[in-house]
């Protein structure tokens, strides 16, 4: 949303919310529990991780265990407690035998859904844009990878073939979507009755406002969750060690697409024209 002018930011700025380092000092009441030179991950509103060094909260700082990379240590802040959040009971609990749908599935957050929801014995149905990337859906546990687009980029219906993809045709308990406005309505048509329609982005933009009569034809239930308020200091230690034992027990991994920080800028309008996958990282120098 700040990429898109949504939420103008305050200038000057150091962007960047989450990221990996190395303790260069501690304040006296936490010293004990992060010590200089200890590994951590950090996610933060303002945490200004574009540069070679920030001040964070330890309420914001977990420390990272023996045998995670730096990368997938980064991996499961943002988008791993997204995840996190996402699949918990406080948004929706997935379980064995559900029909989900989950939208951008070859993009970071679509693959690490996809991931956990599989492990759980969920039926798992993604939309994507391109051969290649329902390839990659498909390698990171979905049943089905639908197109919404063909081959030249045009739009294609594909709400057909994600009820066909359901058990029985008969539609999703959930649908987990970024995209937002060009797949908003056929949301509607893919839920069962009583479905959860959870809309975490919307990169193709907002959907157009609706009344509350719009959810009522299947009782449908409507959450648009932040990552913030489902993450707050009191609860992010807890949820980060869960992630990491994700990425312990091979529950969930990784893809990057990288960037030096002064290639930043592409880096961010690569991710608005949806031709990166997986996990965007900038690269600091040291």
């Amino acid at each position: 949303m700040v990429q898109r002018g949504l939420i103008p930011p305050s200038l000057p700025l150091v962007p960047g919310m989450e990221g990996v380092g190395i303790i260069e000092a501690s304040g006296s009441k936490v010293a004990d529990s992060y010590p200089v030179g200890a590994r951590v991950a950090y996610m933060a509103f303002n945490a200004k991780s574009y540069g070679q060094y920030t001040a964070i909260s330890a309420g914001a700082a977990a420390l990272v265990p023996e045998g995670i990379s730096w990368e997938d240590a980064t991996g499961a802040m943002m988008q791993g407690l997204t995840a996190h959040y996402l699949l918990d009971k406080d948004v929706f609990q997935v379980k064995k035998g559900d029909n989900v749908l989950i939208h951008a599935g070859a993009g970071g957050m679509g693959q690490l859904l996809t991931q956990v929801a599989s492990y759980r014995g969920a039926n798992v149905v993604t939309t994507v844009s391109t051969a290649s990337k329902a390839e990659l859906s498909k390698a990171n546990g979905a049943n089905v990878a639908v197109r919404y687009s063909d081959d030249t980029g045009n739009a294609k219906d594909w709400v057909q073939d994600a009820l066909a993809a359901s058990t029985d045709g008969k539609g999703f308990e959930v649908v987990y979507d970024s995209v937002g406005k060009s797949t908003w309505n056929g949301d509607k048509e893919v839920l069962k009755a009583r479905g959860r329609l959870i809309l975490y982005g919307d990169s193709s933009g907002s959907p157009d406002p609706v009344s509350p009569g719009w959810f009522a034809g299947k009782s449908l239930t409507l959450s648009r969750p932040v990552l913030f308020h489902y993450v707050p200091p009191g609860e992010f230690q807890t949820r980060a060690k869960e992630v990491f034992e994700w990425i312990q027990k091979g529950i969930i991994k990784f893809e990057y697409t990288k960037f030096p920080l002064a290639d930043a800028s592409k880096a961010h309008e690569a991710m608005l024209a949806r031709k990166t996958t997986g996990k965007v990282l900038i690269e600091i120098p040291q």
